[in-house]
C-alpha cells in the first residue's frame, strides 16, 4: 500500500512524458505532410506558387535530389527518415541546421522543375 502511493505521483509524470513525445512526432509529420501538399499542389497546378506559414520543427534536415525528398530527425535519440517520390524533377537544395521556428514556405514551378524554398519571416 505504501509502494503504490509513491508510485502514483511519477506514473502520472511518465504518462505526461509520452504525451510530450507524441505531440513533438506528430509536429514532425504534420510539416511533412504541409511540404508534400505543396509540392503535390505545385505539380497538379505548375502556374501557381504555393505560399503558407509553416513551422519549423527542431532537428529536422531536407534533403531534395532529383525526384526524391528526404526528411531526416532525431525524435527522442531516434533517428527516423522518410522519404516521399514525385514524378517531376524537384531543384537539388538542401535544409540543414535550421532553427526551429515559423517560416514561409514558397513552392513553384520554374524551367521544369520544382523549386522549394523555406524563407524568413
Amino acid at each position: 500500500m505504501i509502494f503504490s502511493s509513491i508510485l502514483i505521483p511519477f506514473i502520472g509524470e511518465i504518462s505526461k512524458i509520452g504525451k510530450d513525445a507524441d505531440s513533438d512526432m506528430e509536429l514532425y509529420m504534420d510539416f511533412i505532410d504541409e511540404i508534400n501538399l505543396a509540392i503535390t499542389f505545385t505539380i497538379n497546378t505548375p502556374y501557381e506558387p504555393y505560399i503558407n506559414f509553416i513551422d519549423y520543427p527542431n532537428d529536422l534536415n531536407i534533403t531534395v535530389q532529383d525526384y526524391f525528398v528526404i526528411f531526416e530527425f532525431f525524435h527522442y535519440n531516434n533517428s527516423y527518415n522518410k522519404i516521399l517520390c514525385y514524378n517531376t524533377c524537384l531543384y537539388n537544395c538542401n535544409f540543414h541546421g535550421i532553427p526551429p521556428k515559423t517560416y514561409l514556405l514558397n513552392v513553384s514551378y520554374y524551367i521544369g522543375h520544382i523549386y522549394i524554398k523555406i524563407l524568413n519571416i
